[in-house]
């Protein structure tokens, strides 16, 4: 089984508010947004749960593979096999997808990027 986590917009729409008052200008939102997913990205935070602050788990997929579970979910050829845990739009790239093993991958332009190994 892998699941999928996808960005919550809300999520850091509501950290962009806390940080800059009810007006974000768009170049600060871009900035945050970037400075989050590299965070993600390259490893910078302490643990899997920092990093995912603004990412929620919106699918549990029947599959052992990444690709397959992207295909699953990107052509959704086989919903059968995706349990949706909340709304959430077809995979794409910066989605983070938990391995059986408990590595967490994330969709890139092309393949797949490691991220972590799961902790303790």
């Amino acid at each position: 089984m892998i699941e999928i986590y996808q960005f919550d917009r809300s999520s850091l729409e509501n950290k962009l508010i806390e940080l800059f008052g009810d007006f974000v200008p768009p170049k600060h939102a871009k900035q945050f947004a970037a400075r989050e997913a590299g965070e993600i990205r390259f490893g910078d935070t302490a643990s899997v749960e920092d990093g995912f602050k603004h990412f929620v788990h919106v699918a549990t997929v029947d599959a052992d593979d990444l690709d397959e579970a992207f295909e699953l979910t990107n052509l959704w050829n086989d919903e059968d096999r995706v349990e949706k845990k909340a709304p959430m739009h077809s995979a794409s790239v910066g989605d983070v997808f938990r391995a059986p093993d408990g590595t967490y991958h994330m969709v890139d332009n092309v393949g797949f990027t490691p991220v972590w190994a799961q902790r303790g």
